[in-house]
């Protein structure tokens, strides 16, 4: 988990307990949780696996601001709700993490680019077009003499949304992966100099994005890398 993602589910937990063992609300509760809430969407953004937390931090705020009581039951149970929820949301937050990839030790920046080909030898067959021709992408990892503009997401829309459906998830399930940073920069500046190729072939219908620190590194030490 993410520093103000730690701070976000502790402050849930323990303004819960607050509540369930005192009874006593107070705005400033209110004041802080929202101030929490705002600087971890700032800082660290929005992911799905922390959605249970903020419902629950959400409603722990108007509790205090608007000074609400309950009876001793639905106290208890809300309590007892909301732990659950923190304790799933966390669960998640650990079981698909936003994660960092170890920055390349080569002398070279990371340079991306992609490019199509169409192999007019071969028919596309998932397609209803008789005369659609097989077309696919190609990505090409170079050293670069220096960063670009914007680093390349680690696990691109398309691909993810390939995951999801192959899989049976839901839409977005990978979207909290727009939260890894790479150290790869589209249209970087090419290095000067002969660089070896690496035809880089991933196994097991794993895309090569999974191999990403590793096609990192081999980059960063003086190589081409392609890959489909």
């Amino acid at each position: 988990m993410q520093f103000f993602e730690i701070v976000l589910a502790s402050f849930c937990l323990f303004g819960i307990l607050y509540l369930l063992f005192t009874r006593r609300t107070q705005r400033v509760w209110a004041l802080m949780g929202g101030l929490l809430l705002l600087t971890q969407f700032i800082w660290e953004g929005i992911r799905w696996q922390l959605a249970p937390t903020q419902g629950v931090l959400i409603i722990l705020m108007l509790t205090h601001a608007l000074l609400l009581k309950s009876r001793r039951w639905i106290h208890y149970l809300t309590s007892c709700l909301g732990i659950l929820l923190v304790a799933i949301s966390t669960w998640a937050c650990y079981a698909l993490p936003v994660f960092s990839l170890p920055e390349p030790t080569g002398p070279y920046h990371v340079g991306v680019y992609d490019f199509a080909i169409l192999d007019s030898t071969r028919n596309e067959e998932i397609t209803a077009d008789p005369d659609d021709l097989r077309a696919f992408t190609v990505r090409a990892w170079y050293p670069a003499s220096s960063e670009g503009e914007s680093p390349v997401p680690y696990l691109d829309q398309t691909t993810r949304k390939g995951f999801e459906r192959k899989y049976g998830l839901p839409n977005g399930t990978f979207g909290y992966l727009d939260h890894v940073h790479t150290h790869s920069y589209a249209d970087a500046p090419l290095a000067h100099g002969a660089f070896p190729i690496i035809l880089f072939a991933p196994g097991l219908y794993t895309p090569a994005n999974g191999y990403h620190a590793l096609v990192e590194e081999l980059t960063s030490q003086g190589f081409f890398v392609f890959h489909i």
